[in-house]
């Protein structure tokens, strides 16, 4: 349902607003310009022999008008997290906007994308939309040709790639990108029960595989303690009977085994991975992961130097935490993880695995700032304690390095805005806090596709905002209308009687 409802709720939203959002606008005259526009038309038609310069022909109705125009053939290259909404809602829009459009899914969710080629052809015309299915060298076919527009949704290192493809051909683009999503929590100033829960939730939401999914937690360092307990309080209330059951198997939180979408498994026990598919065995996270993304998130846990204090990898199915070396046969498990002390150096601030030795098999990416995109939530205290975290492995960055701006209670604002401002521009940034100095200097001194304030993921859910990112986490928007435009062009038309 996750991935299906929101498809349905898009369609039925464009055809309720279709008719208002393609609709001519007409161009307002502002007042203060009219004066601008008459020495304009003066200069035009003025002159010995040029017809207009007389008061009549001046005086005669003029009329600008916007018109929607569909940008014609476009692609749609969609990620494996949510195979369906992330392949069908942009095609809502292009379809609304009267464009023809190719879409390709993931080569990482196949069963998913040989449906869409079963079903376009019955359900849409052949001749304007269709499905092409493979891996690398098919996309870099498809990024080969000219399109009127290119809509992708992925990694940042694969997103310039699509960028540079699209430049070549002065193609128009939109990238869905991703980055290190970070939370603040003003410790001293918000309800840390809410405050733990909310951030908790989003976090294992897709078991932490969604672009907007909280990456890290900067907490002032006095109240680490208090806010970890409230996590772990979250937690046992999330999945009181644990996450994973004796069999290596994602669980309800009651014991109950569940697949891969959170639904409860049949009488076998078996879960299931992210096309539907029984695995049977133990191997993913709690919602399914291809080979090289699971291995990547078992690395990230062995890697980090901060201290497990609930989840963890489980190599025996019994609840034990360990660390095992990665492996290439699935046999790990990731249960929601929760690391306390985090530095600013450790592995899952980095986001990639550094020994590739370990799985040669394993593909891995060393791009800075990568988000885990796994259910893991690092905890990073904030405090006064040093005096510089330049080096980037202080795991208690200073909040007193002469910023005359710091808070007089020390409650470590500035070091958190500095911490986040290190890093390249997220989808978005979330903040716990009630204190409304806080969220200005947030609002006023920080970077993001969109800010939140004392919530989690609920921002998805208000389809008349425009989702995207910003700098290295994406460029353009989409939802509801915006979605829309993006495949529309304005046609201006300037009209005199």
């Amino acid at each position: 349902m996750v991935d299906l409802s929101p498809v349905v709720s898009a369609a039925l939203y464009a055809a309720d607003n279709l008719e208002r959002w393609a609709k001519v606008e007409e161009a307002e005259c502002v007042p203060e310009a009219e004066g601008i526009k008459e020495k304009l038309s003066e200069l035009l038609g003025s002159g010995e022999g040029v017809k207009g310069a007389g008061t009549e022909e001046h005086s005669k109705p003029q009329k600008t008008t916007i018109h929607k125009q569909p940008k014609g053939l476009v692609v749609n290259i969609s990620p494996w997290n949510y195979p369906i909404i992330l392949s069908l809602s942009p095609l809502v829009g292009a379809i609304a906007a009267g464009c023809t459009a190719i879409l390709k899914p993931s080569e990482h969710t196949p069963i998913v994308a040989a449906l869409f080629a079963e079903l376009f052809p019955k359900f849409l015309d052949p001749d304007a939309y269709a499905v092409v299915n493979g891996g690398v060298e098919e996309t870099g076919c498809l990024l080969g040709m000219k399109f009127d527009h290119i809509f992708f949704t992925g990694s940042t290192h694969v997103g310039r790639i699509v960028a540079a493809a699209a430049a070549k051909q002065l193609t128009t683009v939109t990238l869905e990108l991703g980055g290190k999503s970070p939370v603040f929590v003003d410790a001293a100033h918000t309800d840390l029960d809410i405050a733990a829960r909310r951030i908790l939730w989003g976090r294992q939401v897709c078991a932490g595989q969604v672009c907007v999914s909280p990456d890290y937690v900067l907490v002032p360092r006095a109240q680490q303690d208090a806010f970890v307990d409230a996590v772990k309080r979250a937690y046992g209330e999330f999945w009181p009977g644990g996450a994973i059951d004796d069999k290596g198997l994602a669980t309800d939180g009651n014991g109950k085994t569940t697949d891969g979408n959170g639904k409860t498994a049949g009488r076998d026990g078996k879960a299931t991975d992210r096309n539907g598919e029984t695995t049977g065995r133990p191997g993913s996270t709690l919602s399914g992961l291809h080979p090289t993304a699971r291995n990547r998130v078992h690395g990230l846990v062995r890697d980090t130097q901060g201290e497990v204090i609930v989840g963890g990898l489980d190599a025996n199915a019994q609840g034990s935490v360990t660390t095992p070396a990665i492996v290439t046969t699935p046999t790990i498990v990731t249960a929601p993880t929760i690391v306390r002390d985090v530095g600013l150096g450790d592995a899952l601030m980095k986001g990639y695995v550094d020994r590739a030795e370990t799985c040669p098999s394993l593909l891995i990416s060393l791009i800075p700032h990568s988000e885990i995109f796994g259910p893991i939530l690092p905890i990073v205290p904030v405090d006064d304690a040093s005096p510089s975290f330049a080096n980037g492995n202080d795991p208690s960055p200073s909040c007193a390095n002469g910023d005359a701006s710091l808070d007089d209670n020390g409650d470590c604002v500035s070091a958190a805005i500095r911490i986040i401002n290190s890093h390249p521009a997220p989808l978005v940034i979330y903040v716990f806090t009630e204190r409304e100095g806080v969220k200005e200097r947030f609002l006023h001194s920080t970077r993001s596709g969109t800010l939140v304030l004392n919530d989690c993921l609920q921002q998805l859910a208000v389809y008349e905002m425009p989702f995207g990112g910003v700098g290295e986490s994406g460029s353009g928007a989409w939802f509801g209308k915006h979605t829309f435009d993006t495949f529309t062009e304005r046609r201006r038309v300037r009209a005199r009687g």
